[in-house]
């Protein structure tokens, strides 16, 4: 598939003179030679400019409204009355040749379904693509075309070298490189996807460890022992378990250090191993991926395991930075399994006196069991003196619960999203 969009090489963009009474096809050739005689061209090559497909005239044509006026266009069949997006001027001369750009994500009226984001960009509709996009519309309210096709590319040569790869894992990895403008090469795609591994496989492996601990030689089984128990009692060191950190000997080894012995152990079983390195690994890309934080391009990351319940858990905080234009809420995720709906992800957003929380879970009872539980919640936090303005429980999508952070000033809300 060309990389060329809707608008088609060599396609004649001819301009409609709203003064001389001629429009759509009542346009003849003789007017249009003399418009494009004296008409000089105000769009430069490069130049990025947003157009709106006012009218179809079939599968190919199209009037399209720009800036400098309206023109009647050969256009691609995927682009509808309406559609409104960004294109990139490719030629001015001899004709106006233009190349889809940048479509948004939604608008006033809501976020647009993933299908119709795919038919704007002009790109097929299949599972890579799809999922792409949906975790884009978390973070960006307008995707460039380009950005999909180069993420393609590039797990395409990813997946060559590697015969293992979680999609998912990928995607939250390499578009947050896309927000922070970092290059996405193999290399540091490489390093950097273990920390974009699901908490509630790191609360996976930190419960396989504890449950198996026993088969473990007597001198690592104590080292464990005391990291878990740090966990359970919530003591501060606990904090501190995810940083990669080297100790000054050998009766205080760090997490890390520990799971990096169990790994040279060749009296440890393979599987203990297996989970054991998915926690090495996170702490060694956690570690690289703070590094690369400090410039400012990338949002600090921390993981704070804890103890509740006979089971351990993780969450994932993620600090982004406050800039000029746009103050971005501080956000942590965390997984609870739960004995009758399955596994329940929350992400949680604290901006200013706000607090939002986003779950999600595959059991349509889910959202019911919410509702019956709404009053103790509310009870519950008014114990805990949230003062709440507000709490609200629905299905809406997130990038409209989103968009409206910044539009709210100075109030208590806690807004619960499924």
């Amino acid at each position: 598939m060309s990389d060329i969009s809707s608008i088609k090489n060599n396609s004649i963009i001819s301009s409609i003179n709203t003064n001389t009474g001629g429009g759509g096809n009542s346009y003849s050739q003789d007017n249009y030679q003399q418009e494009k005689e004296k008409r000089p061209s105000k769009l430069r090559i490069g130049e990025i400019v947003r157009a709106t497909i006012s009218e179809r005239i079939d599968d190919e044509m199209a009037f399209v409204r720009i800036p400098t006026g309206t023109f009647k266009a050969i256009v691609g069949k995927n682009l509808q009355n309406n559609d409104s997006l960004l294109f990139k001027v490719s030629e001015t001369n001899p004709y106006l040749i233009l190349k889809i750009h940048e479509v948004p994500t939604g608008n006033k009226s809501g976020t647009f379904e993933t299908e119709e984001i795919l038919r704007m960009l002009d790109l097929p509709q299949n599972d890579f693509n799809n999922q792409l996009v949906d975790v884009f519309k978390e973070y960006k309210n307008n995707i460039l075309r380009d950005d999909i096709i180069n993420i393609n590319k590039v797990y395409k040569q990813f997946s060559e070298l590697n015969k293992y790869s979680n999609l998912k894992q990928f995607l939250n990895l390499v578009v947050e490189l896309n927000l922070s403008k970092l290059p996405l090469s193999i290399n540091l795609i490489s390093k950097l996807l273990p920390l974009y591994v699901e908490e509630n496989l790191v609360s996976d492996c930190l419960n396989y460890i504890e449950k198996n601990v026993n088969e473990l030689p007597n001198d690592l089984r104590i080292k464990i022992n005391n990291i878990l128990e740090d966990i359970r009692k919530n003591r501060y060191s606990k904090n501190n378990i995810f940083v990669l950190a080297i100790s000054d000997n050998n009766d205080s080894q760090t997490f890390f250090e520990i799971l990096n012995e169990l790994d040279d152990r060749s009296d440890v079983s393979k599987s203990f191993k297996a989970k054991s390195n998915i926690l090495r690994d996170l702490i060694g890309s956690l570690s690289l991926w703070n590094i690369i934080s400090f410039s400012g391009k990338t949002p600090l990351q921390y993981f704070i395991p804890y103890y509740y319940e006979d089971y351990y858990f993780i969450i994932r905080i993620v600090k982004r930075n406050y800039t000029n234009s746009k103050l971005e809420p501080l956000s942590f995720y965390f997984s609870v399994p739960t004995e009758n709906l399955g596994e329940v992800s929350s992400k949680m957003l604290a901006f200013q006196k706000q607090l939002k929380i986003y779950m999600s879970n595959e059991n349509n009872k889910f959202i019911e069991s919410l509702d019956t539980f709404k009053e103790k919640l509310i009870t519950s936090l008014e114990k805990r003196n949230f003062n709440l303005e507000s709490l609200k429980i629905s299905v809406e999508a997130i990038n409209k619960e989103l968009n409206q952070i910044n539009s709210v000033e100075n109030n208590s809300r806690f807004t619960v999203v499924v």
